[in-house]
Protein backbone atom coordinates (compact mmCIF):
# COMPACT_ATOMS: atom_id res chain seq x y z
CA UNK A 1 0.00 0.00 0.00
CA UNK A 2 1.32 3.44 -0.93
CA UNK A 3 -0.06 6.75 0.30
CA UNK A 4 -0.42 9.29 -2.51
CA UNK A 5 -1.38 12.95 -2.31
CA UNK A 6 -0.10 13.93 -5.78
CA UNK A 7 -0.15 12.34 -9.22
CA UNK A 8 3.64 12.44 -9.53
CA UNK A 9 4.01 10.41 -6.34
CA UNK A 10 1.55 7.86 -7.71
CA UNK A 11 3.51 7.50 -10.96
CA UNK A 12 6.70 6.87 -9.00
CA UNK A 13 4.90 4.22 -6.98
CA UNK A 14 4.10 2.30 -10.18
CA UNK A 15 7.73 1.20 -10.54
CA UNK A 16 7.55 -0.60 -7.19
CA UNK A 17 5.83 -3.86 -6.24
CA UNK A 18 2.98 -2.18 -4.34
CA UNK A 19 -0.48 -3.42 -5.24
CA UNK A 20 -2.70 -0.69 -3.79
CA UNK A 21 -2.74 3.10 -3.67
CA UNK A 22 -4.10 4.95 -0.65
CA UNK A 23 -5.58 8.44 -0.97
CA UNK A 24 -6.54 10.78 1.87
CA UNK A 25 -9.56 13.05 1.69
CA UNK A 26 -11.77 14.70 4.25
CA UNK A 27 -15.53 15.05 4.24
CA UNK A 28 -14.99 18.40 5.97
CA UNK A 29 -13.69 21.10 3.65
CA UNK A 30 -12.01 22.88 6.58
CA UNK A 31 -10.27 19.70 7.73
CA UNK A 32 -9.23 18.92 4.15
CA UNK A 33 -7.58 22.33 3.75
CA UNK A 34 -5.77 22.03 7.07
CA UNK A 35 -4.60 18.45 6.51
CA UNK A 36 -3.92 18.35 2.78
CA UNK A 37 -3.64 22.01 1.82
CA UNK A 38 -6.47 21.87 -0.72
CA UNK A 39 -10.21 22.36 -0.66
CA UNK A 40 -12.25 19.21 -1.05
CA UNK A 41 -13.34 20.39 -4.49
CA UNK A 42 -9.71 20.83 -5.57
CA UNK A 43 -8.86 17.35 -4.32
CA UNK A 44 -11.74 15.79 -6.24
CA UNK A 45 -11.20 17.74 -9.46
CA UNK A 46 -7.39 18.03 -9.63
CA UNK A 47 -5.68 15.46 -7.43
CA UNK A 48 -7.85 12.34 -7.65
CA UNK A 49 -8.37 12.02 -11.43
CA UNK A 50 -4.66 11.69 -12.26
CA UNK A 51 -4.04 9.24 -9.38
CA UNK A 52 -7.04 7.06 -10.23
CA UNK A 53 -6.17 7.09 -13.92
CA UNK A 54 -2.55 6.08 -13.27
CA UNK A 55 -3.62 3.31 -10.90
CA UNK A 56 -6.18 1.92 -13.36
CA UNK A 57 -3.67 1.87 -16.24
CA UNK A 58 -1.25 -0.09 -14.07
CA UNK A 59 -3.84 -2.50 -12.59
CA UNK A 60 -3.56 -1.15 -9.05
CA UNK A 61 -6.52 -0.82 -6.73
CA UNK A 62 -7.23 2.49 -4.97
CA UNK A 63 -8.36 2.82 -1.36
CA UNK A 64 -9.73 6.25 -0.43
CA UNK A 65 -9.76 7.28 3.22
CA UNK A 66 -12.56 9.75 3.97
CA UNK A 67 -11.54 11.48 7.18
CA UNK A 68 -14.01 13.23 9.51
CA UNK A 69 -16.78 11.05 8.04
CA UNK A 70 -18.61 11.10 11.37
CA UNK A 71 -17.85 14.67 12.38
CA UNK A 72 -15.24 17.43 12.23
CA UNK A 73 -13.78 18.95 15.43
CA UNK A 74 -13.78 22.39 13.78
CA UNK A 75 -17.13 22.48 11.97
CA UNK A 76 -19.25 19.85 13.70
CA UNK A 77 -21.40 17.10 12.20
CA UNK A 78 -21.16 16.14 8.55
CA UNK A 79 -24.52 15.74 6.83
CA UNK A 80 -25.39 12.33 5.47
CA UNK A 81 -26.21 14.02 2.16
CA UNK A 82 -22.60 15.21 1.86
CA UNK A 83 -21.28 11.71 2.62
CA UNK A 84 -23.62 10.14 0.05
CA UNK A 85 -22.57 12.59 -2.68
CA UNK A 86 -18.89 12.03 -1.90
CA UNK A 87 -19.26 8.24 -2.01
CA UNK A 88 -21.14 8.45 -5.33
CA UNK A 89 -18.36 10.58 -6.84
CA UNK A 90 -15.61 8.26 -5.60
CA UNK A 91 -17.42 5.21 -6.94
CA UNK A 92 -17.93 6.85 -10.34
CA UNK A 93 -14.25 7.88 -10.49
CA UNK A 94 -13.11 4.29 -9.99
CA UNK A 95 -12.13 3.91 -6.33
CA UNK A 96 -12.19 0.24 -5.33
CA UNK A 97 -12.69 0.84 -1.62
CA UNK A 98 -13.74 3.75 0.61
CA UNK A 99 -12.81 3.83 4.29
CA UNK A 100 -14.94 6.01 6.56
CA UNK A 101 -12.62 7.42 9.22
CA UNK A 102 -13.78 8.69 12.60
CA UNK A 103 -10.77 10.99 12.82
CA UNK A 104 -11.24 12.43 16.30
CA UNK A 105 -13.63 9.96 17.90
CA UNK A 106 -16.93 11.76 17.35
CA UNK A 107 -18.94 8.71 16.23
CA UNK A 108 -21.36 6.68 18.33
CA UNK A 109 -23.08 3.36 17.55
CA UNK A 110 -26.36 4.96 16.51
CA UNK A 111 -24.76 7.45 14.11
CA UNK A 112 -22.58 4.68 12.73
CA UNK A 113 -25.51 2.37 12.01
CA UNK A 114 -27.72 5.06 10.49
CA UNK A 115 -24.92 6.35 8.24
CA UNK A 116 -23.73 2.96 7.05
CA UNK A 117 -27.18 1.58 6.34
CA UNK A 118 -27.92 4.53 4.06
CA UNK A 119 -24.60 4.10 2.24
CA UNK A 120 -24.92 0.34 1.88
CA UNK A 121 -28.47 0.71 0.58
CA UNK A 122 -26.96 2.54 -2.42
CA UNK A 123 -25.58 -0.86 -3.52
CA UNK A 124 -22.57 0.65 -5.23
CA UNK A 125 -19.85 -1.48 -6.81
CA UNK A 126 -17.35 -0.42 -4.15
CA UNK A 127 -16.13 -1.88 -0.87
CA UNK A 128 -16.98 0.04 2.28
CA UNK A 129 -14.70 -0.11 5.33
CA UNK A 130 -14.44 1.69 8.67
CA UNK A 131 -11.56 3.12 10.69
CA UNK A 132 -12.51 4.15 14.23
CA UNK A 133 -10.38 5.99 16.76
CA UNK A 134 -10.83 5.29 20.45
CA UNK A 135 -10.59 8.95 21.47
CA UNK A 136 -13.62 8.73 23.73
CA UNK A 137 -13.69 4.98 24.33
CA UNK A 138 -16.40 4.11 21.78
CA UNK A 139 -14.32 2.47 19.04
CA UNK A 140 -15.12 -1.19 19.79
CA UNK A 141 -18.83 -0.43 20.20
CA UNK A 142 -18.76 1.42 16.88
CA UNK A 143 -17.16 -1.60 15.21
CA UNK A 144 -19.99 -3.83 16.41
CA UNK A 145 -22.53 -1.27 15.16
CA UNK A 146 -20.79 -1.20 11.78
CA UNK A 147 -20.84 -5.00 11.62
CA UNK A 148 -24.55 -5.07 12.41
CA UNK A 149 -25.11 -2.53 9.63
CA UNK A 150 -23.34 -4.80 7.13
CA UNK A 151 -19.69 -3.69 7.02
CA UNK A 152 -17.08 -6.47 6.94
CA UNK A 153 -13.80 -4.54 6.64
CA UNK A 154 -12.25 -2.97 9.74
CA UNK A 155 -8.98 -1.09 10.21
CA UNK A 156 -7.19 -2.12 13.41
CA UNK A 157 -3.65 -2.24 14.79
CA UNK A 158 -1.69 -4.57 17.05
CA UNK A 159 -2.31 -3.61 20.66
CA UNK A 160 -4.06 -0.44 19.49
CA UNK A 161 -0.82 1.42 18.88
CA UNK A 162 -0.85 4.42 16.57
CA UNK A 163 0.40 7.91 16.12
CA UNK A 164 -1.67 10.77 17.54
CA UNK A 165 -4.46 11.52 15.01
CA UNK A 166 -4.20 14.84 13.22
CA UNK A 167 -6.70 17.37 14.48
CA UNK A 168 -6.85 16.23 18.10
CA UNK A 169 -5.92 19.12 20.37
CA UNK A 170 -4.33 19.05 23.81
CA UNK A 171 -4.01 15.26 23.82
CA UNK A 172 -0.81 13.36 23.30
CA UNK A 173 -1.60 9.65 23.49
CA UNK A 174 -0.20 7.55 20.69
CA UNK A 175 -2.64 4.65 21.19
CA UNK A 176 -5.88 5.49 19.43
CA UNK A 177 -6.58 2.63 17.07
CA UNK A 178 -8.79 -0.39 17.72
CA UNK A 179 -6.62 -3.24 19.08
CA UNK A 180 -6.74 -6.04 16.51
CA UNK A 181 -6.70 -8.77 19.12
CA UNK A 182 -9.57 -7.24 21.11
CA UNK A 183 -11.82 -6.98 18.05
CA UNK A 184 -10.96 -10.47 16.81
CA UNK A 185 -11.71 -11.92 20.26
CA UNK A 186 -14.99 -10.01 20.50
CA UNK A 187 -16.17 -11.18 17.09
CA UNK A 188 -15.21 -14.78 17.83
CA UNK A 189 -17.11 -14.67 21.13
CA UNK A 190 -20.12 -13.32 19.22
CA UNK A 191 -19.92 -16.33 16.90
CA UNK A 192 -18.44 -14.34 14.01
CA UNK A 193 -15.64 -16.38 12.46
CA UNK A 194 -12.65 -14.21 11.59
CA UNK A 195 -10.23 -16.89 10.39
CA UNK A 196 -7.52 -15.37 12.60
CA UNK A 197 -5.34 -17.54 14.86
CA UNK A 198 -5.73 -15.63 18.11
CA UNK A 199 -2.72 -17.18 19.85
CA UNK A 200 -0.40 -16.28 17.00
CA UNK A 201 -1.95 -12.83 16.92
CA UNK A 202 -1.15 -12.37 20.62
CA UNK A 203 2.45 -13.39 19.88
CA UNK A 204 2.53 -10.51 17.41
CA UNK A 205 1.17 -8.16 20.07
CA UNK A 206 3.93 -9.24 22.47
CA UNK A 207 6.48 -8.46 19.77
CA UNK A 208 4.84 -5.08 19.15
CA UNK A 209 5.10 -4.23 22.85
CA UNK A 210 8.78 -5.19 22.84
CA UNK A 211 9.37 -2.93 19.85
CA UNK A 212 7.38 -0.08 21.43
CA UNK A 213 9.08 -0.53 24.79
CA UNK A 214 5.78 -0.14 26.61
CA UNK A 215 2.46 -1.81 27.40
CA UNK A 216 -0.02 -1.13 24.62
CA UNK A 217 -3.67 -0.39 25.43
CA UNK A 218 -5.11 -3.64 24.07
CA UNK A 219 -6.90 -5.63 26.77
CA UNK A 220 -6.73 -9.26 25.68
CA UNK A 221 -3.02 -9.88 26.21
CA UNK A 222 -3.37 -9.30 29.96
CA UNK A 223 -7.02 -10.11 30.58
CA UNK A 224 -7.08 -13.37 28.63
CA UNK A 225 -10.03 -14.79 26.72
CA UNK A 226 -13.44 -14.47 28.31
CA UNK A 227 -13.83 -18.26 28.00
CA UNK A 228 -10.69 -18.84 30.04
CA UNK A 229 -11.39 -20.47 33.44
CA UNK A 230 -8.99 -19.60 36.24
CA UNK A 231 -8.49 -20.94 39.75
CA UNK A 232 -9.95 -19.15 42.75
CA UNK A 233 -7.29 -16.94 44.41
CA UNK A 234 -6.41 -17.84 47.97
CA UNK A 235 -7.74 -14.58 49.36
CA UNK A 236 -11.16 -15.38 47.89
CA UNK A 237 -11.48 -18.94 49.16
CA UNK A 238 -14.72 -19.85 50.94
CA UNK A 239 -14.52 -20.05 54.73
CA UNK A 240 -16.89 -20.83 57.58
CA UNK A 241 -16.16 -17.62 59.45
CA UNK A 242 -18.72 -17.37 62.23
CA UNK A 243 -20.88 -19.49 64.52
CA UNK A 244 -23.03 -17.77 67.08
CA UNK A 245 -26.01 -18.81 69.21
CA UNK A 246 -28.89 -16.41 68.96
CA UNK A 247 -32.00 -17.14 70.99
CA UNK A 248 -30.76 -20.67 71.66
CA UNK A 249 -30.43 -21.44 67.94
CA UNK A 250 -27.05 -21.96 66.27
CA UNK A 251 -26.73 -19.69 63.23
CA UNK A 252 -23.93 -20.28 60.70
CA UNK A 253 -23.11 -17.75 58.01
CA UNK A 254 -21.06 -19.17 55.15
CA UNK A 255 -19.31 -16.33 53.35
CA UNK A 256 -16.94 -15.57 50.54
CA UNK A 257 -15.06 -12.47 51.67
CA UNK A 258 -12.69 -9.95 50.17
CA UNK A 259 -11.22 -7.35 52.50
CA UNK A 260 -10.36 -3.85 51.32
CA UNK A 261 -9.21 -1.68 54.23
CA UNK A 262 -11.95 -2.13 56.86
CA UNK A 263 -14.70 -2.96 54.39
CA UNK A 264 -15.62 -6.60 53.76
CA UNK A 265 -17.38 -7.58 50.55
CA UNK A 266 -19.52 -10.57 51.44
CA UNK A 267 -21.27 -13.05 49.14
CA UNK A 268 -23.50 -16.16 49.41
CA UNK A 269 -24.65 -15.36 52.91
CA UNK A 270 -27.73 -16.79 54.63
CA UNK A 271 -29.56 -13.51 54.77
CA UNK A 272 -31.83 -14.13 57.75
CA UNK A 273 -28.81 -15.27 59.77
CA UNK A 274 -27.04 -12.09 58.77
CA UNK A 275 -29.96 -9.95 59.96
CA UNK A 276 -29.99 -11.77 63.29
CA UNK A 277 -26.26 -11.21 63.74
CA UNK A 278 -26.62 -7.57 62.82
CA UNK A 279 -29.38 -7.08 65.36
CA UNK A 280 -27.17 -8.57 68.07
CA UNK A 281 -24.38 -6.12 67.30
CA UNK A 282 -21.81 -8.27 65.50
CA UNK A 283 -21.72 -5.82 62.60
CA UNK A 284 -21.76 -2.07 62.86
CA UNK A 285 -23.17 -1.13 59.45
CA UNK A 286 -24.83 -2.52 56.35
CA UNK A 287 -23.48 -0.48 53.46
CA UNK A 288 -25.12 -1.86 50.33
CA UNK A 289 -27.45 -4.67 49.31
CA UNK A 290 -27.03 -5.66 45.66
CA UNK A 291 -28.76 -8.97 44.93
CA UNK A 292 -31.57 -11.14 46.25
CA UNK A 293 -31.51 -14.73 45.05
CA UNK A 294 -34.24 -17.35 45.25
CA UNK A 295 -34.44 -19.36 48.52
CA UNK A 296 -32.48 -22.60 48.37
CA UNK A 297 -32.77 -25.55 50.73
CA UNK A 298 -33.20 -24.51 54.35
CA UNK A 299 -31.71 -21.07 53.62
CA UNK A 300 -34.22 -18.26 53.81
CA UNK A 301 -32.71 -16.62 50.74
CA UNK A 302 -29.20 -15.79 49.60
CA UNK A 303 -28.12 -12.19 49.62
CA UNK A 304 -25.03 -10.37 48.40
CA UNK A 305 -24.14 -7.53 50.71
CA UNK A 306 -21.33 -5.20 51.65
CA UNK A 307 -20.75 -4.72 55.36
CA UNK A 308 -18.33 -3.15 57.81
CA UNK A 309 -17.14 -5.12 60.83
CA UNK A 310 -17.42 -3.50 64.21
CA UNK A 311 -13.81 -2.75 65.14
CA UNK A 312 -14.62 -2.85 68.87
CA UNK A 313 -15.67 -6.51 68.80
Amino acid sequence: MWKCLRGTVCRRAMITQIDEILILLSASDTFNKLNIGRTLKESLNKMLPSILDTAAKNSRSVRVYVMTAFGCPYTGKISIEDIVQLLLKLSYMGASEVVLVDSTGMANPRSVQSTLRILLDLQLDINLAVHFHNTRGAAIANCVAAYDAGVRIFDTSLGGMSATPYGVSELDIGCWNVPTEDLVHLFEEMGVKTGVDLEKLLDCVRLAEQMAGMHLPGHLLRAGRSSQIVGIPKHLERHQIMDKKIGGVLKTASMLIFKSADVYFVYTLQFQSFLDLFEHGLFSLIVWSVHQAEPAGDAEGLQSVVLVLDQDR
